[in-house]
């Protein structure tokens, strides 16, 4: 790391490819140090994907939505962690796309999200606290 100027360089000797594949979790502590220095953080936690997909997550007071984009011809299974939940609090996840409750729990029973991702589709999800 090297904290140059107003902003900080991180630097991998790895390829993004060869990273992901060798130590995903450095990577995602990297993102999560980069979104740090503007006050943001990640709402979810996706294993799964690939470089066929579209990824988009946000999070606010409310909730966090997520939006992924299958570029394949056949399904995607994926692993979504949801992050910053209150364990006690209740939450919905909803489809966004067919406007259904997919499921409600406490943030202690979310802690893992299987899901499928049609081929040449997408999902759109909103979890939010009830």
């Amino acid at each position: 790391m090297n904290k140059s100027g107003q902003g900080l360089v991180v630097t991998c000797a790895l390829s993004f490819a060869n990273a992901v594949r060798i130590m995903p979790g450095l990577l995602r502590d990297i993102f999560d140090l980069a979104l740090g220095q503007r006050g943001i953080k990640r709402a979810f936690d996706i294993s799964g994907g690939d470089e066929q997909m579209d990824m988009s997550m946000s999070l606010t007071e409310n909730g966090s939505e997520l939006a992924i984009v299958n570029y394949k011809n056949t399904p995607v299974q994926l692993l979504i962690r949801p992050l910053h939940l209150k364990e006690a609090a209740l939450y919905e996840l909803t489809d966004l796309k067919a406007r259904t409750l997919v499921a409600e729990h406490p943030g202690k029973d979310f802690s893992e999200i299987k899901i499928a991702v049609p081929g040449l589709d997408y999902i759109l999800l909103r979890l939010s606290e009830k």
